[in-house]
Formats: C-alpha cells, sequence, structure tokens
C-alpha cells in the first residue's frame, strides 16, 4: 500500500481498476457479467469513532445488442 498523503490524514485507501461484477438488469437469469471499470476509495477517520468515506467509480457503460 502506499503512503497516504497529509491531506487524508491517517486513513487508508485504495485504488482500483479493472472488471467489477455487476447485475444484467435486462436478463431473465440475473446473469452476473463482467464491467469494465476504475475507481477510488478512502477512508478517512477524524475521531475516534466518527471518519468518512469517500468513494468515486466511473463504469463504462454497455450497450445492448439484438440480433
Amino acid at each position: 500500500m502506499a503512503e497516504v498523503p497529509n491531506l487524508i490524514g491517517k486513513g487508508k485507501y485504495k485504488i482500483s481498476n479493472g472488471y467489477t461484477k455487476s447485475k444484467a438488469a435486462a436478463s431473465d437469469l440475473k446473469e452476473k457479467q463482467r464491467t469494465p471499470s476504475i475507481g477510488f476509495r478512502t477512508d478517512m477517520p477524524f475521531e475516534e469513532r466518527h471518519g468518512m468515506r469517500f468513494e468515486a467509480t466511473y463504469t463504462i457503460p454497455t450497450t445492448n445488442v439484438t440480433a
């Protein structure tokens, strides 16, 4: 894990790129598909019991092609 910058504090952060599992909305079998995505997530504690999670994800949209 990389060193956390001072502006985030002593929290941990994760950068993800690759594929995430998502359910196909139009499928009768509710198949799980792997969707290309990239994202960033960090936990920023500011007190013993309080904190904040910031998460940003971009998923490449897929198009439905019917023959």
